[in-house]
């Protein structure tokens, strides 16, 4: 099984009086898939970023992933 979700916290900063959870990248292998990891992944996320105080999540997909074009 292969998982992984790249974020950040970011802020706050000169463009923003708050944190903010950026998530770059999230990907699960396909043996993991439609069993909710990527669901827990993004939960875990969150939680992680409301300790930091952040409120909004910013959501950048990687150039050429297939949710890019959605």
């Amino acid at each position: 099984m292969v998982v992984l979700l790249l974020g950040r916290v970011i802020g706050p900063g000169p463009f923003s009086d708050e944190p903010t959870l950026y998530s770059d990248a999230l990907y699960v292998g396909e043996s993991a898939r439609r069993r909710g990891v990527g669901h827990a992944l993004r939960v875990g996320a969150l939680g992680i970023s409301e300790n930091a105080g952040a409120e909004t999540m910013c959501v950048i997909p990687l150039p050429g992933s297939r949710g890019r074009g959605r």
